[in-house]
């Protein structure tokens, strides 16, 4: 259900005469916060080094995403 309100209120966005900043800047920013989110959610509550790991990991797939997605557009 939340990725479908995100959706909608993107679309919506994408209708208003700023569309060309936000489709580039602002949306994939949205999309980017969420999962920066959830990697910092993944390493609290962990002993220090198991944290440290577990960061690493979600850090790399994070940005191998996002360069990917900047170098798609």
């Amino acid at each position: 259900m939340a990725s479908q309100v995100i959706g909608d209120g993107s679309e919506l966005l994408l209708l208003t005469r700023y569309a060309p900043i936000i489709g580039s800047i602002v949306l994939p920013f949205l999309g980017g916060v969420p999962d920066a989110m959830m990697v910092l959610f993944s390493g609290l509550g962990k002993p220090t080094a198991e944290a440290q790991d577990s960061l690493k990991v979600g850090i790399g797939a994070l940005a191998g995403s996002t360069i990917l997605a900047l170098s798609l557009a």
